[in-house]
Parts: structure tokens; C-alpha cells; sequence
């Protein structure tokens, strides 16, 4: 009987030890977090907030004694030999700076932020089975504006949008937005020899809505505001693109501010540091948003909504897959 006591207890004693030595072998060690540069392309407010933002976010996350260094192209140039060597992932604000590092070729993973889509889809791609860089775009998705006007305008049958050279981009997902849309969608294209008005103005008779779309050509400074005017005077709304578009006299806009960009690419930064094979997602629109409207002229126009926290909730709510 001793004997099998001391032979249950140095079992015992044997089976801790190993145990102990599995855990320690085995126990999952933290990953560390990524060094990050900041590429902005100017040292201008709405590149500041984006870097602002997106230091603190990463502070906040990861507890970081080292937050990302920036680097403002207006302030210095930038070249290879700038790249810190122990960079593992570049972040760009703007579009100068996305054109400035994909044409350096790095062989760093590249994020590029606050771009519209037509921008990064005009830069060279990069054909590998890890992807190594992507975007998050500052336009918003046509749905998106689609879902805004649906909601404040729900007796608007007939929505209209223009598209210019750079926006035509958008054909693909405004053909699949009206295979599934219960409202007819019709789209004219303004070209670098047509006029905008005399399109614009064909538009407004044939919409009762109209879904702005920033285009150079076709939403150029004189363009935009006698689009609103005639779409005023014709009792046609505009879902528009910016809290600027709609003190000038769109009736709503859904649009991403720069910290909520920066907040969306921290989250991304550090679900991509912590990921085995660290291959970037793919390229997406803003997922954080806001809405302004412009209460004078919707009420005008027939809107009874006016909760803009509530429209984000609705139009979050209608994107949830």
C-alpha cells in the first residue's frame, strides 16, 4: 500500500511537471504590432484630423510607445531611402500620396485612405496571390446615396444620375443597383464635349430626384450650383455628397469625414497585424458615415424625416448582409 501511495504521488508529481512544460511550450505568444508610416499628402486640416485620429486609434488599441510617424509630402520629399526599414505597413492620406508610393514599387504592404475610387482604380496592379495593397474610399457607394433618398423621399419614383468621364467608373454597380432597385434609375453620361446643362437640364425633366455624383466635369464649381438651381425650381431634390454640396442648396448628403476613415483604418491596420500571412482585404468604401440635411429645402420638397443619427441607423441597418 506505501508503496503504490508513492507511486500515485511521483505520477502525480510527473504528470504536473509535463502538463506545466506543455502550457509554457504551447501557450499562445501576443503578436506584435506592426510599424507603421503615415504617407499624407499634405500638411493641410483634413489630413491632420485623418492623422490625429488614426494615432490615437492605434494608441487606444494596441497600448503602442511608438505611434506611427507621419510623413507630409508638401513639407519634404519622399523617396526609397525614406521608407524606414523596419516599416511593415504604409498608410497614405490623399491621393498625391497614394500616386507617389505605388509608383516607388515597395515591397511593403500599401493602405491607401481618404481616395476616391477612380483614383486608386488608376493606379498599377499589383497581380499576387497576397494582396498587398487596397483602399478605403472616401466616395460613397451609389447605394448608399440610393438608400439616403428612398428613405427621405419615398414618394420619388423616378431617380436620375449623371455621370462624367471620371465617375462612369461607377456603371458597374449603379447596372447591379438597378437590377435589384424598385424604383426607376435613369442614368445620362456627360462627356468632355457635351454640355452640362443641356444634360442636366434633359435629366430634371425626366427625374423627379436626382443622385449627385462628384464628377470634375460634370459637378464643376459653376456646374453644381445651377444644377441645384434648375433641380430647385423644377421641385427636384438632390441627394448629395458633402456637407458643403448641401449648404449650397442640396436637400441631404451622406458623406465620411476624415476620422471616421482614420478610425476604419486603424481597425482594419490591426486586424491585418494580427493575421497570419498579413494579406490585406480588399478594396471597400467607407463603412462609417454621416448624413446632413438641408432642413429648409427638404421640408420644401416634401421630406418628413428629419433624424440624421436615425437615416444613418436605417441605411446601416439596410447594408447589414
Amino acid at each position: 500500500m506505501p508503496c503504490q501511495r508513492i507511486l500515485s504521488l511521483s505520477f502525480l508529481r510527473i504528470a504536473g511537471t509535463l502538463a506545466l512544460a506543455i502550457y509554457l511550450g504551447f501557450q499562445p505568444v501576443s503578436a506584435e504590432v506592426p510599424n507603421i508610416l503615415i504617407v499624407a499628402s499634405a500638411d493641410t486640416a483634413i489630413y491632420q484630423r485623418f492623422q490625429s485620429t488614426f494615432r490615437t486609434q492605434w494608441d487606444r488599441q494596441n497600448g503602442a510607445t511608438v505611434l506611427p510617424p507621419t510623413v507630409f509630402l508638401d513639407d519634404s520629399g519622399l523617396d526609397k531611402a525614406g521608407i524606414l526599414a523596419d516599416t511593415d505597413l504604409v498608410v497614405t492620406i490623399g491621393s498625391k500620396a497614394a500616386r507617389i508610393i505605388a509608383g516607388m514599387a515597395l515591397d511593403i504592404p500599401v493602405l491607401n485612405t481618404v481616395i476616391p475610387e477612380s483614383v486608386y482604380r488608376s493606379l498599377p496592379e499589383t497581380r499576387q496571390h497576397c494582396r498587398r495593397h487596397t483602399a478605403i474610399f472616401i466616395d460613397q457607394p451609389v447605394r448608399r446615396q440610393y438608400a439616403l433618398a428612398r428613405l427621405l423621399f419615398p414618394q420619388r419614383d423616378r431617380m436620375g444620375i449623371l455621370l462624367g468621364p471620371v465617375s462612369a467608373g461607377k456603371r458597374a454597380e449603379i447596372n447591379q443597383l438597378q437590377s435589384v432597385a424598385p424604383r426607376q434609375l435613369t442614368v445620362m453620361e456627360v462627356t468632355e464635349d457635351d454640355s452640362t446643362m443641356s444634360v442636366g437640364r434633359d435629366m430634371v425633366t425626366t427625374a423627379d430626384l436626382l443622385i449627385a455624383i462628384n464628377d470634375p466635369v460634370v459637378l464643376s464649381r459653376e456646374n453644381a450650383k445651377w444644377l441645384l438651381y434648375v433641380a430647385y425650381q423644377k421641385q427636384v431634390p438632390v441627394i448629395g455628397f458633402s456637407k458643403t454640396y448641401v449648404k449650397a442648396g442640396a436637400a441631404a448628403a451622406v458623406y465620411s469625414e476624415p476620422e471616421q476613415i482614420a478610425r476604419q483604418s486603424a481597425e482594419l491596420a490591426r486586424n491585418w497585424g494580427s493575421a497570419s500571412g498579413r494579406c490585406l482585404p480588399s478594396p471597400s468604401h467607407a463603412k462609417y458615415f454621416n448624413v446632413t440635411i438641408n432642413h429648409a429645402v427638404s421640408q420644401s420638397l416634401g421630406s418628413s424625416l428629419h433624424n440624421e443619427d436615425e437615416l444613418v441607423r436605417l441605411i446601416m441597418e439596410q447594408e447589414k448582409p
